[in-house]
């Protein structure tokens, strides 16, 4: 699940015009027991920090397919509903 919450902050601030949805990612905070220390301050694991380093790369090679594969995952009609449009 902390996967998921850095994977839609990062797409917040890479891909255009899509931004947190607070309401969303607060709900989703609150159920996955997280906070913002752990989203951001925390040391990763191994490996969180690979999946992380492979969805960097992704932007990197082609933002715009990687971006789309977040929206998909994590934008309205997704189950987490982490990002909307902004």
């Amino acid at each position: 699940m902390l996967l998921s919450g850095i994977q839609a902050d990062l797409a917040s601030r890479r891909c255009d015009g899509v931004r947190i949805d607070a309401e969303h990612f607060r709900a989703f905070a609150a159920r996955t027991q997280l906070n913002h220390a752990e989203f951001f301050q925390k040391p990763r694991s191994v490996r969180l920090q690979a999946a992380l380093d492979d969805l960097d790369g992704r932007m990197r090679s082609d933002r715009q397919a990687a971006c789309a594969a977040i929206w998909v995952a994590y934008g309205p009609g997704s189950p987490l509903q982490l990002l909307r449009r902004g």
